[in-house]
């Protein structure tokens, strides 16, 4: 009889406290004191902060233990600009969510559509006239392992300043064959043809022909140079000769 009234008791408590825990839960999500007041936003460039916040689906007033950290992040990375993202909490009523946006090195077809795509030549997302940037325009037939190598040391090579013009200046990049890559100069009218077997030694050579050109002042007059195997080939352009 003793041990069948404990058995009722303990059945009886756990009974009540899994109440309990059911109603202090159900207050603690549904009370204002853990309303969100705060959201701060640190890191997005081309996304607004509406947009970030419709898709995280996180807005001021939900209570804050009712949302998902993990949800958040995972409806976050669906955008095509984040690369990374992070959410923290604070109790009582704020949020930080930390971005990581993909960087545009250059813009590439495909199709009919024109899209920003990162150093390797991976498709980031299109291009629209409300974030228009202007970037060179790649050309590959085949993205294979060797072309994104190859694209990888020559954004290096720029992002590091050690060719003697920027990014800004290149109109387009093409491959046009697997010993060959042009990049054309618009602001010089200068076609460079740079051989693919080793990229970044090319690269240091193209700046001392560069730099070579310049002092003897002959660059304004370049129309090619062609780099291959730390050999240079330049093409000027024809003088005209006046006649009587």
């Amino acid at each position: 009889m003793g041990s069948i009234l404990g058995v009722s008791i303990l059945l009886f408590f756990l009974a009540f406290l899994s109440w309990g825990l059911l109603e202090g839960y159900s207050w603690l999500t549904s009370t204002s004191y853990f309303g969100i007041d705060t959201i701060r936003l640190k890191g997005n460039n081309r996304l607004g902060k509406n947009e970030i916040l419709n898709k995280a689906k996180l807005h001021p007033g939900q209570n804050a233990l009712k949302i998902s950290i993990g949800d958040i992040e995972s409806n976050l990375m669906q955008l095509a600009w984040i690369k990374d993202v992070s959410v923290k909490r604070k109790l009582p009523d704020s949020f930080f969510i930390g971005i990581n946006e993909k960087k545009p090195v250059f813009w590439t077809r495909k199709k009919d559509r024109i899209y920003y795509a990162n150093r390797t030549g991976g498709i980031i997302a299109p291009v629209t006239a409300k974030d228009l940037v202007s970037l060179p325009l790649l050309y590959f037939d085949d993205r294979n392992k060797e072309v994104k190598n190859d694209l990888q040391k020559l954004t290096g090579q720029l992002q590091q300043k050690r060719l003697p013009f920027s990014t800004a200046k290149i109109s387009w990049v093409n491959f046009v064959s697997q010993e060959l890559v042009e990049l054309f100069l618009r602001d010089f009218d200068i076609l460079l043809k740079l051989g693919r077997e080793e990229i970044n030694a090319n690269c240091r050579f193209l700046s001392r022909i560069w730099g070579d050109l310049t002092k003897r002042k002959e660059l304004k007059r370049v129309k090619v140079v062609r780099i291959y195997n730390k050999k240079a080939w330049v093409g000027f352009e024809q003088l005209k000769v006046a006649s009587n």
